[in-house]
This record gives C-alpha cells, sequence and structure tokens, in this order.
C-alpha cells in the first residue's frame, strides 16, 4: 500500500500563514520521518513555497481556486496515484510520532474507508442538519485519492466546505451511501460507529484531547479554556450525555 501526504498552502495569504507552515514543517521533521510516504504540497496561488516547505523536496500541485482547505484537498487527489491520501487544514500540526503510519496501518485494514480524527455532534452552520449531526473535521483526514475523485460536488467556496464536512453533502453519508466505513482513528482504536464517537476519552474538545492525532487552532483553543467554558464548549459539541440517541 502507498501513502500520500498532502499539506495545502495558502500562498495567497502568505503572511496570515507562514507561521502555521512554519509550525507544521517542523512538527513533520520532528514526528513523521520513518514511515514511507510521498509529501505534496497543494499550493493556493502563482507563487514559491516559503523556505520552510521548500526544505521539504515536496511536488507541488496549483490550485487557483477559491475553495479553501477542502477545495484544494479535492483538487489534490486528481493529481495523486498512491492509495490513500492524508490531507488536512493548513493550521493543523503534529506533536507525537508516526501520525501517518497509524493513519496508514488502520487504512491498511479497512481500505477504502473514510478517515478522520477529529469529528464532533455540532449542526451545520448551513441547512437543517441540526444537533446531533454527524460532523467530520477536516483537521487531519484519510481518503483514497481515487474515490475523492467520484465525489458529485465541487467544493469551490467556504460555504460548500460546510456542506462537505456536516451539510446536506457530507461527505460520511456520502461513504454511508456507497455503503463503505466512516472510521474515527485515535492512536489506540478505530470506531466505524459513530454513536461511539462520544465514548472515545479524550477526544476532541473533552479531557486533554492526548486521543487525536494532531492539534490545531479549535483543540489549542479549547486547552486554554476555564473549566466552566470547557463544560460549555464540550456541551455544544457533544452534548449533555454520553450516550445520545443514534446519528
Amino acid at each position: 500500500m502507498t501513502t500520500a501526504m498532502v499539506y495545502n498552502w495558502p500562498e495567497d495569504q502568505w503572511e496570515t500563514f507562514l507561521p502555521f507552515a512554519e509550525r507544521w514543517s517542523n512538527s513533520y521533521l520532528q514526528f513523521c520521518q520513518g514511515f514511507p510516504h510521498k509529501l505534496y504540497v497543494c499550493v493556493c496561488g502563482t507563487g514559491s513555497l516559503p523556505e520552510c516547505l521548500k526544505r521539504l523536496n515536496p511536488r507541488v500541485i496549483r490550485y487557483l481556486g477559491s475553495g479553501f482547505d477542502i477545495g484544494m484537498s479535492q483538487h489534490a487527489a486528481k493529481h495523486i496515484s498512491e492509495d490513500l491520501m492524508i490531507t488536512g487544514t493548513s493550521r493543523h500540526y503534529f506533536y507525537r510520532a508516526n501520525p501517518i503510519a497509524r493513519m496508514a496501518e488502520v487504512f491498511e485494514k479497512y481500505p477504502d474507508s473514510l478517515l478522520c480524527t477529529m469529528t464532533s455532534y455540532e449542526a451545520c452552520p448551513i441547512g437543517p442538519f441540526s444537533f446531533p449531526n454527524a460532523h467530520i473535521r477536516t483537521a487531519y483526514w484519510g481518503i483514497s485519492p481515487a474515490r475523492f475523485r467520484r465525489y458529485p460536488y465541487d467544493i469551490s467556496n467556504r460555504e460548500r466546505g460546510f456542506l462537505f464536512e456536516s451539510g446536506e453533502w457530507a461527505v460520511n453519508r456520502w461513504f454511508d451511501a456507497c455503503g463503505l466505513r466512516t472510521i474515527q482513528v485515535t492512536w489506540d482504536s478505530a470506531h466505524d460507529d459513530k454513536r461511539a464517537w462520544a465514548r472515545i476519552p479524550n477526544r476532541f474538545r473533552n479531557g486533554d484531547q492526548s486521543s487525536s492525532l494532531v492539534y490545531d487552532k479549535h483543540s489549542e483553543a479549547y486547552s486554554k479554556m476555564n473549566p466552566a467554558q470547557k463544560r460549555e464548549v464540550e456541551k455544544r459539541t457533544w452534548g449533555l450525555r454520553i450516550q445520545i440517541r443514534p446519528i
């Protein structure tokens, strides 16, 4: 099995995202070496890579659309031949060894599954999909690029990204319709039952969040909250009870 890692670089917003690219590249060098994979950088724009990404010697894919991270990942899938494509937002970063290897391990066991590492039951900002709603956070996730090329909708703007994560075009519901698994991946478990997401200890916005394979701006924000704020955010994300009704 072959694996690709895609980092999305918004070159058109260089000053805003350069600190995140530097943090990502440092964490990639520290925690992602030793497992065979091919590195791609999908660049939104026509300019050059910053030095922090150039030093990684990636294959560069150019994207000239306005679909943000998900649109960039969708475009990248057209140029990738590996079995598994791992991708995410520009703000995610690694904090523990072998996050790419862990994704590949689960994908090899469950081929052609949708892999997600941060989930919630949050409502979609657009449309009728209210809480509890299976919400795939695309901070760090995996999919077969061949499967992604069959996804029937073009993610060409921010609003369509919401629909992709948790709305009418939700990628996890598309996988359901295809008879395929959506798997929540942690360091030591894999869950294809969406009702089990809220029972994973230290998941996104719960405990110390150490079950997550990566961190991002939202996990960072939660970690800095006081206990009362954390309870409120966790309730909004997961509900008052661990045992909620099936999705």
